[in-house]
């Protein structure tokens, strides 16, 4: 009897102590995206997934409505505490004051004509990228830890009715109306002052359809694969029904697109150095898998928006040197404001003259391929002049 009584006192021990392990195991992973929002949400499972399949985390995904805040204010949130990670678009965090949030703007998209992201990420791990915006965050509270955690392409350049050429973006007095936002919008403004621009929320389809119905000839919002269900294949009316007649893939004013994984410091420095490399090799697999991922998404929606008898092209050398001019001169003006600001700007422009010879040299032109390759391997893309 006193035998059976062991057992069953261990065993209840051994239950207990699993139960208490994994409960103390669970970690709750903030998401300014549900995992059911397009090319993003998928990445925030696919982060969640790949944690909890080389640790003993179990992962629980929250919205930021469970503790009051919208999407731009979790960052707040994990450097004081109140949660212990999430993940975000940095440059979409409110701080609170606007030099701060200037500080920050050159990351999750990079800057107009700015990094590739094979370029981006080795900026972040070797150039001293994560090192400043880490050093920068510090004040925030407890201060965090960033890893890059999803990563997808470039945004396009927008669906317009009409061909977009140099002469209609510089005609006046009343000059295109365009929806955009943020570094593109300024740098659109400086090299084309009369046109016109709506109000925008980055991510917010609402007001683009209206728009669209009324007077609007222009609008920019993300990457092909979005941008068709968005706006092509799902709404009712669709944008080409209002009038679009041409999509644009020049990813001028956003070459990439990354999200972070951010974790209170003090949070992230109680975990044992085993439980620290496990989260760093989860964020790093997630960002290659989500960016592999998304890059083959791309080339499929542009064939089904071309198949619609919308005109794929890009944008003439003539308005590229425009807006390559023209976005000097918004960094030039914001770095002469924010010390920070210069130098997070100053740390890519180096990195990327170090590389330059590689970057420049050592990349095959693609057109170089598609000669060789074959008619079906030709690029059909329209440039209107």
């Amino acid at each position: 009897m006193k035998s059976l009584f062991s057992i069953i006192f261990v065993s209840f021990i051994s239950l207990a102590s699993t139960f208490y392990s994994v409960r103390c195991n669970a970690v709750d992973l903030y998401s300014s995206f549900g995992t059911d929002a397009d090319t993003f949400g998928d990445g925030v499972q696919e982060f969640a997934d790949q944690l909890e399949a080389i640790s003993r985390f179990h992962v629980r995904i929250k919205s930021p409505d469970d503790i009051g805040v919208d999407q731009t204010g979790l960052l707040l949130k994990v450097a004081d505490g109140s949660i212990n990670m999430a993940i975000v678009g940095i440059a979409y965090q409110d701080r609170g004051n606007v030099d701060l949030n200037l500080e920050v703007d050159l990351y999750s998209e990079s800057f107009p004509f700015g990094l590739q992201m094979e370029e981006y990420l080795s900026w972040h791990y070797n150039g001293g990228g994560l090192s400043i915006l880490e050093d920068i965050l510090k004040d925030d509270g407890d201060g965090v830890v960033v890893f890059p955690v999803i990563a997808s392409t470039g945004q396009s350049a927008g669906m317009f009715k009409g061909a977009v050429t140099q002469s209609r973006l510089q005609s006046g007095p009343v000059g295109l109306k365009m929806r955009s936002f943020g570094f593109g919008q300024e740098v659109l403004r400086k090299a084309y002052p009369n046109m016109q621009f709506i109000q925008a929320t980055p991510g917010a389809t609402a007001g683009i359809i209206d728009g669209f119905t009324q007077d609007l000839e222009g609008a920019e919002f993300l990457s092909p694969q979005i941008d068709n269900k968005s706006f092509f294949v799902d709404p009712d009316p669709t944008v080409q029904d209002l009038g679009v007649t041409h999509y644009y893939i020049s990813a001028w004013q956003s070459p990439v697109t990354l999200q972070y994984l951010i974790i209170n410091k003090k949070v992230f420095s109680r975990y044992s150095e085993k439980r620290q490399n496990l989260i760093k090799a989860a964020a790093l697999a997630s960002t290659q898998k989500s960016y592999a991922r998304l890059l083959v998404r791309q080339g499929e929606a542009l064939k089904e928006i071309e198949n619609l008898g919308i005109k794929i092209g890009e944008f003439s050398d003539d308005i590229l040197n425009d807006l390559l001019i023209a976005t000097e001169a918004v960094l030039n003006e914001k770095s002469s404001l924010n010390s920070r600001f210069n130098e997070v700007l100053s740390s890519m422009k180096e990195y990327v003259r170090k590389q330059q010879s590689w970057l420049n040299d050592g990349h095959i032109d693609r057109d170089f391929r598609f000669a060789i390759w074959g008619p079906d391997w030709k690029s059909n893309i329209i440039v209107d002049e």
